[in-house]
């Protein structure tokens, strides 16, 4: 898990104390601001460093941003969206994001086609996923660039709508 402690930030501490000691509107109003603020930003960071195309369909297309009062929380791969090859992006996310094991193991078979029996050798039989990486390929890299960049862009939203709504400059 990647985050930040709000105990050493005196900044972001205030930041989220205003929020939570806020109306709820205006809770709500400040959630969805750094909703719309934060989902391009992580998903141009998942973008980056995706490598592959199926990357990219189960990782990227599938990235949310949820606001609370409390945190900001970044997913990926967390969708029950079904892809074009029929499985689910959040079966498929955590092999496209820390590998897969096996991915050297070769394999020798017996195969037909056309009612004639062939043998084939040395086939790579498990290479759908690239090898493990303990660290991530997609995500973890992404959210250990961004969740600085997304924790400034929270405090400078929350205090320039809290400056709004006091000069009567909201929701124009």
């Amino acid at each position: 898990m990647i985050g930040i402690d709000l105990l050493n930030s005196r900044e972001l501490r205030a930041t989220f104390l205003a929020v939570r000691n806020a109306a709820p509107e205006i809770q709500k109003w400040l959630r969805l601001s750094l909703k719309q603020i934060s989902l391009p930003e992580w998903q141009g960071a998942l973008r980056q460093s995706r490598a592959t195309t199926a990357q990219s369909r189960v990782l990227v297309d599938t990235a949310k941003v949820k606001v609370s009062n409390q945190n900001i929380r970044l997913s990926a791969g967390d969708a029950a969206k079904r892809l074009s090859g029929g499985g689910k992006a959040r079966d498929l996310a955590h092999g496209e994001e820390f590998g897969g094991q096996g991915g050297d193991r070769v394999k020798s078979y017996t195969s037909r086609r056309g009612g004639k029996s062939f043998q084939v050798r040395n086939r790579h039989t498990t290479r759908q996923f690239p090898a493990r990486r303990r660290n991530g390929y997609v995500a973890f890299p992404a959210a250990t660039i961004i969740i600085p960049r997304i924790a400034s862009l929270a405090a400078q939203t929350v205090v320039r709508s809290l400056l709004d709504l006091v000069d009567g400059k909201a929701g124009q």
